[in-house]
């Protein structure tokens, strides 16, 4: 029972990316089944810097970013209409310097706070039943078919005096589906998701900013190194496009077509904690968000009668 145990201790733990750029985390394993009544809660940093802005759809030129980011979240699993379905909870505390060209007029800001929360339900509809953790014993992953539905809520730190702020004071709207495929040690899964966004009436100085949908594909070939011991590598992709934005009316440059890539390791310590390291860059931005990423998270997990 130990070792099948551990075998779920990493499972959600890349749930909570850091929300340096909605729409761009690289979530590998979001789609696989693990047992229902599980909790769990996650914390971890990150270090964030390059050609990019916490939003990288405002209209700034050269910019430079460097930010160190604080996540929490809190997970749980449980059964919908037979289905094995998670919740997830997440927030992040940001502390950043920036600077770059705004409409070719220089401009900085250096400011902390908390980041706009996330929450986001997903529901595995094909190959992934609900499943109590004695049932899921006996569980084979073949093919998971899977989608999602997050939402992010515009409460974090924001001046409406500012052009760059940690918050983006409006509603994101990102369903999205996927799926995940078992080939041996391997587990090859990939998603596609559209970002719908509000307008933010209160743009720097009471102006009314507008964004079309930002659409995101993802790819990861994770590699159980340890099968039933929890111990996994993953090597993900993605490319998002879209988002170009207008300020009164009046149309933005600033449409994005950019890629990401990076890696992901996670390793159990115990029963209850795993440990989760990770890095990614961009390659082939088509403006302002080439970045490098790296963090680590820990995570705890109770209850469905581990």
């Amino acid at each position: 029972m130990y070792s099948f145990a551990i075998l779920f201790l990493a499972a959600c733990l890349t749930a909570f990316a850091v929300p340096a750029a909605h729409s761009q985390e690289l979530e590998p394993r979001s789609y696989i089944n693990i047992p229902t009544g599980l909790n769990f809660i996650v914390a971890g940093g990150a270090y964030q810097e390059g050609n990019m802005l916490l939003d990288p759809s405002l209209n700034v030129d050269d910019a430079i970013t460097r930010a160190k980011h604080a996540a929490v979240g809190y997970l749980h699993s449980f059964g919908l209409f037979g289905k094995s379905a998670k919740i997830a909870l997440g927030s992040a505390y940001t502390e950043f310097t920036a600077r770059g060209q705004l409409d070719g007029v220089a401009v900085s800001r250096e400011d902390q706070g908390f980041s706009d929360p996330v929450a986001k339900l997903s529901i595995n509809f094909l190959g992934s039943p609900a499943l109590d953790l004695k049932e899921f014993h006996n569980y084979h992953q073949n093919l998971v078919v899977g989608a999602s539905l997050g939402v992010t809520a515009p409460w974090g730190e924001y001046d409406s005096d500012k052009a760059i702020n940690i918050g983006f004071n409006r509603w994101v709207i990102r369903p999205e589906l996927g799926l995940s495929k078992s080939l041996g040690r391997w587990i090859v899964e990939g998603s596609a998701s559209v970002a719908f966004y509000t307008d933010n009436t209160n743009f720097n100085g009471g102006k009314t900013r507008e964004q079309d949908p930002l659409t995101s594909l993802q790819l990861h070939a994770i590699y159980r190194i340890k099968p039933g011991k929890g111990m996994w590598v993953a090597f993900d992709a993605t490319h998002f496009g879209g988002g170009q934005t207008s300020v009164d009316g009046v149309e933005n440059d600033n449409k994005l077509s950019n890629f990401r890539y990076g890696a992901t390791f996670a390793m159990p310590i115990n029963r209850r904690n795993s440990l989760k390291f990770y890095a990614s860059n961009g390659t082939n931005a088509r403006r302002g968000t080439v970045y490098e990423l790296f963090g680590m998270a820990w995570q705890y997990r109770w209850g469905g009668g581990l």
